[in-house]
């Protein structure tokens, strides 16, 4: 019976683990790169899930979409294979991968956050970056949704755009209308 339920917690943790991505090298004269982090759970709000919400869109873009467990040190280790001198100038991160694109605020030109979960410091200097933020406070737990809302604050008034629609719409109605 114990060796049963050891079994059953690692086969869970592999799956709660998943570091699944999808390269799509849409423009193989161009070494920028595009990382396109998935939410929580990666196997329903994944990479898969973001190549159909993001791949019309993104299509002359050479991209990574990555569940949101991938690193971004892992994901540049996976674009120097395709491409040694590819390099990452933006991130997009919808929901829990909002986090991993937030951290990237400061090295690299451009961080789009979808309806992220932000950390809990939040306060961090932009440096070279321009963020873009879509959110629906509404949606999260009272801490997230209190530093959406002041995050928002600290974002020009066009880079930060409050929208009353279901979380999973969202990400959809972002790529339709902003990219």
């Amino acid at each position: 019976m114990n060796k049963i339920i050891i079994i059953f917690f690692i086969l869970l943790s592999l799956v709660s683990h998943s570091q699944k991505y999808i390269v799509s090298q849409n423009n193989t004269k161009s070494n920028e790169w595009v990382i396109v982090w998935g939410g929580k759970p990666s196997t329903s709000y994944g990479a898969e899930y973001m190549v159909d919400k993001a791949s019309l869109h993104l299509n002359c873009n050479n991209v990574i979409y990555a569940d949101y467990q991938l690193s971004r040190q892992k994901c540049d280790e996976i674009i120097k294979k395709v491409s040694p001198n590819g390099v990452v100038t933006e991130v997009y991160g919808f929901s829990r991968g909002g986090y991993n694109a937030f951290m990237e605020i400061g090295k690299v030109k451009y961080v789009w956050l979808i309806d992220p979960l932000i950390p809990q410091k939040y306060d961090t200097p932009f440096g070279i970056t321009n963020v873009f933020m879509i959110y629906n406070p509404s949606v999260w737990d009272g801490g997230n949704s209190s530093r959406l809302k002041n995050f928002s604050t600290k974002l020009k008034p066009v880079n930060s755009v409050r929208v009353d629609m279901s979380h999973l719409k969202i990400p959809n109605y972002f790529f339709n209308t902003y990219r």
